[in-house]
């Protein structure tokens, strides 16, 4: 009987030997799988995060866009504005110009200098092309100038 006892013992402290390793192994690698899980969810919840992130910065870049493109109507608006006033202020100068002139001609008969210079030539082009110009002062005609080959 006591062979039988002694394999009785055997076989219990091998399977205690076992099974103290397999639960040493298996405990190991079930810590492992819960500490690979959890770093698992921490970059899961960071990725949302950072998704979240590049979704309100998209959104902000789009919404730049817009307000930029508004106020570059707005400025190219105001100068259009601007260059209106700017001819519409010209043609009174030179409706003011003509009266002057025409004024000094009618009224100061043959003691009256012309008034030299075209308002038209600098200030405005459209005008220009449509009106002859005058020499100015001293300067010689165009054809005065050229000399002879």
């Amino acid at each position: 009987m006591s062979a039988i006892l002694s394999q009785i013992f055997a076989t219990l402290a091998v399977g205690l030997v076992v099974g103290w390793l397999l639960g040493r192994f298996t405990g190991r690698a079930a810590a492992q799988a819960r500490d690979l899980a959890a770093r698992v969810e921490t970059l899961r919840k960071e990725c949302e995060h950072a998704s979240a992130e590049l979704a309100a910065a998209k959104a902000q870049i789009a919404h730049v866009r817009v307000e930029q493109e508004q106020y570059r109507t707005r400025v190219a608006d105001h100068f259009a504005g601007a260059s209106d006033r700017f001819r519409d202020l010209s043609l009174q100068y030179r409706s003011l110009f003509d009266h002057l002139s025409e004024g000094a001609r009618t009224l100061c008969g043959g003691d009256f200098a012309a008034l030299e210079g075209d308002l038209v030539a600098g200030a405005l082009p459209a005008q220009a092309a449509a009106a002859p110009t005058q020499p100015r002062g001293d300067a010689p005609a165009a054809d005065e100038s050229a000399s002879p080959a």
